[in-house]
Order: structure tokens, then sequence, then C-alpha cells
């Protein structure tokens, strides 16, 4: 089970390649639409530079990880929970990656004081009850 954790591993930071690559062309494709804005997209591209190394360096821990099984086994458990953390933060980076990509084309998700709804001035009672 370890072992296929470590390929997926692998497997996504070959993925996260061209992921990363096609998004300054994205960015061209969609730059002038209504409704996006471009502080959005350059938010986004700062999070997905930090989210690929979380990938790489994942990548890399899990490629050194086929070559520690003839180890000590108490260096096996710290690696271990060093690939489960790693794992883990890269993870949350990419959730956050994505959720910050969805703000660009759809805004409408973006709450802000601005778009809350606003009491009524009499609070919903009648003046003279």
């Amino acid at each position: 089970m370890i072992r296929t954790a470590q390929a997926g591993f692998i497997l996504s930071a070959l993925v996260a390649i061209p992921v990363f690559l096609t998004g300054e062309s994205a960015e061209h494709a969609i730059r002038d639409y209504p409704a996006v804005v471009n502080s959005d997209i350059h938010e986004h591209e700062e999070v997905a530079e930090i989210t690929i190394w979380f990938i790489y360096a994942l990548g890399l821990l899990a490629i050194s990880g086929f070559f520690l099984d003839r180890t000590k086994l108490i260096f096996k458990k710290w690696f271990m929970l060093l690939l489960l953390l790693l794992s883990l933060a890269s993870s949350a980076a990419i959730g956050f990656t994505g959720f910050l990509g969805g703000y660009i084309r759809h805004p409408e998700i973006r709450v802000s004081q601005n778009n809350l709804p606003q009491p009524s001035p009499n609070d919903g009672t009648e003046e003279g009850e």
C-alpha cells in the first residue's frame, strides 16, 4: 500500500508539470472576459507557484522512498511521517489553489459586505404598533 501511495505521488508530480505550464496560456485566453478580475488571476497564479513546489517535493520524496526499503526501521517511520505531512500540505495547497481559481470564472461565489442583504430600516415592525 505504501508503494502504491508513493507511485501515486510520483504520478501526481508528473501530471502537475503540464497543468502548471498551461496556466499562462489559460490566463491569456480569459483575461479579457467580462467579470474576470486580473487580481484574482494574479492571486491564483502566486499560490499555484508555491503549490507546484509542494507537489515537486512530494514527488521527489516519494521517489527516494523506493530506495528506503533496506534502511533501518526507525528511519523509515520518520520518513513515512514526513511523507504523510508533505502529502497533507500538498493537498491543502492544491485545494486552496483550486478554490482561488474558482473565483476567476465564478465571481458570484465571492461574498463581500456589499453583496449581503441589508436589514430594512424598520426591522420588519411597523410604526405605531
